[in-house]
């Protein structure tokens, strides 16, 4: 999965949002607050490639 999101680039569209790719590790979305600090983190392991949009949406990120 992590390959595919590299090569897709998808994340891209949307506002405030950085990948840093981690070998050997599952993926994660960590959605910090406005000082920076961690709010939450997601295990992304489970999830298909437009699920991942879909939480994107859910989690309030604003595409470009």
């Amino acid at each position: 999965m992590r390959k595919f999101l590299r090569e897709d680039e998808t994340w891209k569209q949307y506002k405030n949002v950085e990948m840093q790719w981690i070998d050997h590790h599952n993926p994660d979305l960590v959605v910090l607050d406005k000082q920076g600090r961690e709010r939450e983190r997601i295990d992304l392991s489970p999830y298909s490639f437009a699920q991942i949009t879909e939480l994107l949406d859910e989690k309030g990120f604003m595409k470009l």
